[in-house]
């Protein structure tokens, strides 16, 4: 196994982040470099570059390796970077590689990791044009990834007051590679993770194209509720149907007790920072909401007329215009 905090459980904390960001902020010695960077709360999956009126969207992603095979974990860190340029509404054009290696990885497993990236980028027509690598103390992998031209671009947020929101993949990769590391579930149970985190996002173009979406983004290291946090406009909130919220089948297995660390814990303050949450950790299936996804399916909210025959999007709730989110 390459690292047990594999893909996006290596995720810094959302508070962390936001105090990190601010104090380097106020301590810049340089004279306007507080303008050269965007405003908190304004962040989006992807940068969104306007070259002579037409946008370019960039977006860098990386981190430990998942899971116990190096090609396949070479498929999902790029899958998971590539998974940005997606839930922005862009087409993924370019990529430059991001690649540590340490001291146990040898030239056959590095190869079989490079491989896997190759393989993802080729099948999402994604093309590498450059990298770096470095030796580190750990095996880091990633992706930043450039879309084609595009003028049609998809935010966090947009979304209104009785919008449907959807999520498009089961929760609970994470919570299922914990519990193969930690040995309270097999090999079988964790390749149903690793099946979800193979799939390719790029269903956001299809959705997109055909209904109106008020609102998107993915579904990765703050977990669903953290990631829904960002999306909501001053004074909204939301609903959750927990009933309606898909998970995979192996996180049913596990205890929401057993479960808890570090990962949950801060992604709960990192929504109950930003807005009230009277929910309590007493279920495997809330605590899925919390749980960090790797390559994570796309969150996002559409008018209250719109459905979908595809059984592969779960309606899990709505968005509401009062400042909280309840889970019902």
């Amino acid at each position: 196994m390459f690292c047990k905090y594999g893909g996006c459980m290596s995720k810094f904390s959302g508070c962390s982040l936001s105090k990190l960001i601010s104090n380097a902020q106020k301590l810049s010695m340089y004279e306007g470099a507080e303008l050269s960077i965007i405003a908190q709360g304004e962040f989006e999956d992807c940068a969104e570059i306007d070259v002579n009126g037409t946008k370019l969207l960039i977006s860098t992603d990386f981190g430990p390796l998942i899971g116990d095979d190096a090609y396949i974990g070479g498929q999902i860190a790029a899958l998971n970077a590539i998974s940005d340029i997606y839930a922005s509404g862009g087409i993924p054009q370019y990529a430059q590689v991001i690649l540590s290696l340490d001291d146990s990885i040898s030239n056959d497993i590095a190869e079989q990791l490079l491989a896997g990236v190759y393989a993802s980028c080729a099948k999402e027509k994604v093309r590498i044009v450059g990298g770096h690598t470095i030796k580190g103390t750990e095996c880091l992998i990633g992706l930043s990834v450039t879309s084609s031209p595009t003028n049609h671009i998809l935010h966090k947020h947009g979304a209104k007051a009785g919008d449907k929101l959807w999520v498009s993949k089961p929760l609970g990769t994470g919570l299922i590679m914990r519990g193969y590391y930690n040995g309270l579930l097999s090999a079988k149970d964790a390749n149903e993770a690793i099946i979800i985190m193979l799939k390719s996002n790029s269903d956001a173009l299809i959705i997109s194209n055909s209904y109106e979406i008020h609102s998107m983004t993915d579904v990765t290291g703050f977990g669903l509720i953290g990631h829904l946090s960002e999306m909501l406009g001053d004074g909204q909130g939301a609903i959750i149907n927990l009933n309606a919220v898909p998970v995979i089948p192996p996180v049913l297995k596990l205890s929401s007790n057993i479960m808890h660390n570090n990962y949950i814990i801060n992604n709960y303050k990192y929504v109950a920072d930003k807005c009230p949450l009277n929910i309590e950790l007493d279920d495997i299936k809330i605590t899925a909401l919390f749980d960090p996804q790797t390559n994570g399916g796309l969150l996002f909210t559409t008018p209250p007329n719109i459905d979908f025959i595809n059984g592969d999007y779960h309606c899990i709730g709505k968005i509401i215009d009062t400042h909280e989110i309840l889970v019902i």
